[in-house]
């Protein structure tokens, strides 16, 4: 089970895709992640039609027939390009296959959210900052201007919550770890046009490291996490009506998963840990028609604290993660169509608690994150689908892990906070992955 966020490890979510935060048992380890950004759906015999353009896994964007979550890791970005506004200042263009420090976030984070809005801009909500104390800030990253301009703040600091980008734009943040270290049930919601947030309906349960999932009908699902125990239920979200239903429970309790949602709008839940902490291979699909379950191969790997992003031809990409003894650097594809895994190329390092988002043109970046010796990481590396092969790309210019990620413009990609041994990071880059 997740242990006290300060005693542990963060965990990486919706995202993330995202984004998101993640946890671990010592040293480098993350805390309990929420949100970020998973996404499970699909049964094995459903066929699935390859998306036009990849989506990234931390910041989910809607899509003609589905709207995709915002988790930590895992599920898709806007296949659209994003609104660019006049500005008068100079975009900042980083340099080509490299990092460019940009302006620091309002406020020092990790085991936050990032969620891709509908205009390009990128809304980082909540986690921890300086302190170990509970983050209530907010604020937007514009790529065509490089400037955060912050928002009103949270009604309730959280970390290591849910985010989802909702049909029209909006955005929903759930649970998560709240003051004295409580699961939090409440949820509120973004609004980009006034920057300011309203509160919703709580949810039924409480929960920390759960996963959320936008589903083709605009209602949103929440997913497992962790509240005294590990838990197998759901709750959908109706934005229509602002009430919350149960859900069918999976068909085994998870928390610190992945859910991605696949291109016909199934939703992939895969990996965690279970009610005993050990590290989950299971994998298992959501179907929005038939609001069901259905079981699908194991992961080759038990794992957690990994990424998954959706491919341009229908298939997920999981990328490292944690199992026992330590950090992985193994990867695996998940095929739809059949409901198997496959090996995929290993990393050049072995990592857990990292970013990955998967680019347009169907290339996965990845930075960051936890190697076996508990170290933060400043490398990153790309993985060019015509070879099916990874290699390096410029370093970070600061090692971190627990931090999110999210597309900022079709080949540019914004990273920003995290921790690095004991402090907790302000700084944000944007890495120019322009051939």
């Amino acid at each position: 089970m997740p242990k006290h966020p300060q005693i542990t490890f963060p965990l990486l979510w919706a995202a993330s895709l995202v984004l998101l935060a993640t946890a671990c048992s010592g040293g480098e380890a993350p805390a309990t992640p929420g949100g970020a950004t998973a996404t499970p759906f699909g049964a094995s015999s459903l066929k699935v039609v390859p998306p036009a353009a990849p989506v990234a896994t931390i910041a989910p964007q809607p899509t003609a027939t589905a709207v995709p979550p915002t988790r930590s890791l895992g599920t898709p970005l806007p296949t659209r390009a994003p609104v660019v506004r006049p500005t008068t200042a100079a975009p900042p263009t980083g340099r080509a296959g490299g990092l460019n420090p940009t302006k620091p976030m309002g406020e020092a984070r990790a085991y936050h959210s990032a969620t891709l809005l509908l205009d390009g801009r990128v809304l980082v909500v909540g986690g921890k900052t300086t302190g170990e104390q509970l983050s209530g800030h907010a604020e937007t990253f514009d790529p065509a201007t490089g400037e955060w301009q912050t928002t009103s703040p949270l009604n309730h600091p959280r970390q290591s919550h849910g985010a989802a980008l909702l049909p029209d734009g909006r955005v929903i943040i759930t649970g998560g770890w709240g003051p004295n270290f409580q699961a939090l049930a409440s949820a509120e919601i973004f609004d980009p046009v006034r920057g300011t947030w309203e509160l919703t309906n709580s949810m039924s349960v409480a929960r920390i490291a759960h996963v959320s999932a936008a589903l083709p009908d605009g209602k949103i699902i929440v997913v497992g996490g962790w509240n005294t125990v590990t838990l197998a239920s759901t709750e959908i979200y109706s934005p229509s009506t602002g009430a919350w239903s149960a859900g069918p429970s999976m068909s085994a309790p998870r928390f610190d998963e992945t859910a991605t949602v696949l291109a016909n709008g199934s939703v992939l839940v895969a990996g965690g840990e279970d009610a005993n902490d050990r590290r989950l291979a299971s994998a298992e699909v959501f179907n929005p028609t038939s609001s069901t379950w259905n079981p699908v191969g194991p992961m080759l790997t038990q794992r957690y604290r990994h990424t998954a992003s959706l491919l341009p031809d229908g298939r997920v990409l999981v990328a490292g993660g944690t199992s026992e003894p330590g950090s992985l650097a193994s990867t695996e594809f998940f095929d739809p169509v059949t409901g198997t895994w496959s090996r995929g190329p290993t990393m050049l390092t072995a990592r857990q608690a990292h970013v990955a988002v998967a680019l347009p043109d169907g290339r996965v970046f990845v930075a960051g994150g936890i190697d076996p010796s508990q170290r933060s990481l400043r490398s990153v590396e790309i993985l060019d689908p015509r070879v099916v092969a990874w290699h390096s790309g410029a370093d970070l210019f600061d090692a971190r892990n627990s931090m999110v990620a999210a597309l900022a413009g079709d080949q540019r990609v914004l990273v920003a906070g995290g921790r690095n041994a004991g402090s907790i990071l302000s700084s944000a880059e944007l890495y120019s992955l322009a051939r």
